[in-house]
């Protein structure tokens, strides 16, 4: 009895630490979106500089200030400096990414690949908000996807081999569309950001899933298109890829 009372604490004990690095992923990807946006309008502010702040009062939050969802609830939802309202926001990215992680985790039997996916799914999310609000994909976002794919397939050579031909033929399928297409018209029709997010999901799924990735992703777009989502703007390919690597994440067991 008392052996299974104490399975009992470590599986909460798990789950907790596992909502808690969800939640600093959450965290992540609401700070990322901000000073995206930020940037636009003050380039001094960049995604790695300056250290957390206050969005209202400016003023360098100290270390505590920054924990998840504790420190939320520490400062009663109020800045400790300025004391004014601190957007909902901020809870709420840390508490849907802490749930995403559970989830993950219960789908995945692997703690390291269960990992691999949360990242993955957290940038790929931030890759579709940027492409459906900016029509702009990060390079640096598709590279950690690539990097991310590479370690997900390290503990097999022929897996490896698998993630780099993905990554060369994703980038060349865009990359060829795109010269065609710009030879005939005398313009691009496809940026080079979405030449490098397919070469990260080329990466992540390999060869064999690609094709179902671009199929689902275009799709995706195409629909993205017809409901008036991006009215005015150009196909958001992007965002379709993004969406259907989740599709493709969540069913590749029946492919």
């Amino acid at each position: 009895m008392l052996f299974h009372h104490k399975e009992k604490v470590i599986l909460i004990s798990l789950y907790f630490l596992v909502f808690f690095f969800g939640a600093i992923l959450g965290s992540f990807a609401h700070s990322f979106l901000y000073r995206f946006d930020e940037n636009h309008t003050n380039a001094e502010i960049t995604i790695f500089y300056p250290r957390s702040f206050c969005p209202q009062c400016k003023k360098q939050l100290k270390s505590w200030m920054i924990i998840p969802i504790i420190s939320y609830f520490l400062s009663f939802g109020k800045c400790s400096f300025c004391k004014r309202d601190i957007k909902f926001n901020y809870l709420s990215y840390e508490i849907f990414f802490g749930l995403i992680a559970i989830f993950v985790y219960l789908t995945f039997d692997s703690l390291f690949i269960a990992s691999i996916n949360l990242c993955f799914v957290v940038i790929i999310f931030l890759q579709i908000r940027l492409d459906l609000k900016y029509l702009v994909l990060s390079t640096s976002l598709s590279l950690i996807i690539f990097m991310l794919g590479c370690l997900k397939n390290l503990n097999s050579s022929m897996m490896i081999i698998d993630s780099l031909i993905g990554a060369g033929i994703g980038f060349l399928f865009l990359f060829l569309i795109n010269y065609i297409f710009n030879i005939i018209t005398k313009k691009d029709g496809i940026g080079s950001g979405d030449f490098y997010l397919l070469a990260g999901l080329g990466a992540f799924y390999g060869i064999y899933l690609l094709p179902f990735v671009v199929l689902i992703g275009a799709i995706v777009t195409l629909a993205i298109h017809l409901l008036g989502i991006t009215k005015g703007k150009a196909l958001p390919l992007g965002a379709g890829l993004g969406i259907g690597s989740y599709i493709i994440l969540a069913t590749q067991n029946y492919f």
